[in-house]
């Protein structure tokens, strides 16, 4: 998977990301610890809720090929 992404390190530079999908989890109670606006028990939306964690692969510049990681 290929990302593109702005990053601020006293200015804005973009670079390239590329992931890979490592774990997807739905529904489950570590996302609803990091939701704010609603406990697992006090959501009642019919809607299913997504935890994805990737693995950076790599970070290039947006423009030429340099690796930054």
């Amino acid at each position: 998977m290929l990302a593109s992404c702005l990053l601020k390190r006293g200015k804005m530079e973009g670079k390239r990301v590329y992931l890979t999908k490592v774990q997807e989890e739905k529904n489950s109670e570590l996302l609803f610890s990091l939701l704010s606006r609603c406990k697992h028990e006090e959501c009642e939306t019919k809607e299913d809720y997504y935890l994805v964690h990737f693995k950076v692969d790599k970070v290039l510049d947006l423009v030429g090929d340099k690796e930054i990681i």
